[in-house]
């Protein structure tokens, strides 16, 4: 049996199966393509597009999530955390890649609220998402977090998500909290506007974060 991540064999073992029958195989994109991107992104040949490009107010730290909008990725939380930074006088901008079934209650929600979030659409084209990616503070995926977390990682940006691994997804492992992103208790937007606010507070190197 193969499986994504240590906790999956953990599990599996604990509940009866061999141990010499399970192998973990993780999970990953195309590396060498990302590498390519990223040096390119880095000496500066590769730079026509930036998360801030549809803000008006680029100076503030940019969050974004780059997957399919579904109620699991809760977005609402992160949008109801943007505008707890916003009363904090500490604003934001959030940009959200993909398209799906939650976005029209999305959108209602922040037109009501009055927060700084803007849609980019489906998007294939990695030289395009890996900029955004790079250019990005955080990641935050408040609901599940799969191959995003890769994603992010892959171009040096930590990510957010919820601590509670029985609905998470295996790739979460890779969020190690205070050295490539972090965790909140899940559901409560309350508790996701703080990392947020002490991540970007105290962010360790992106270099480091992406080796």
């Amino acid at each position: 049996m193969l499986v994504y991540g240590e906790r999956a064999k953990a599990l599996g073992v604990a509940s009866g199966y061999s141990d010499a029958k399970l192998t973990v195989v993780y999970n990953s994109l195309d590396v060498d393509r990302s590498d390519d991107i990223f040096v390119k992104i880095e000496d500066g040949t590769l730079n026509s597009h930036h998360p801030n490009d549809f803000f008006t107010d680029p100076t503030r730290p940019i969050l974004i999530c780059t997957a399919r909008i579904t109620d699991l990725c809760r977005y609402d939380l992160l949008i109801d955390a943007a505008m707890i930074l916003a009363r904090q006088g500490r604003p934001v901008n959030v940009r959200l890649g993909g398209e799906g079934p939650a976005r029209p209650a999305l959108a209602e929600q922040i037109a009501r609220l009055g927060v700084s979030v803007h849609f980019f659409g489906a998007c294939y084209d990695e030289e395009v998402l890996g900029q955004l990616i790079y250019h990005a503070d955080l990641t935050v995926s408040p609901g599940k977090i799969g191959l995003t977390a890769m994603h992010s990682l892959m171009y040096g940006t930590p990510a957010i998500t919820h601590s509670n691994l029985d609905e998470q997804m295996p790739e979460v492992e890779a969020i190690e909290p205070g050295r490539t992103g972090k965790v909140f208790d899940p559901g409560r937007a309350d508790a996701l506007a703080p990392a947020i606010a002490s991540w970007l507070d105290s962010a360790p190197d992106r270099a480091a974060v992406r080796s």
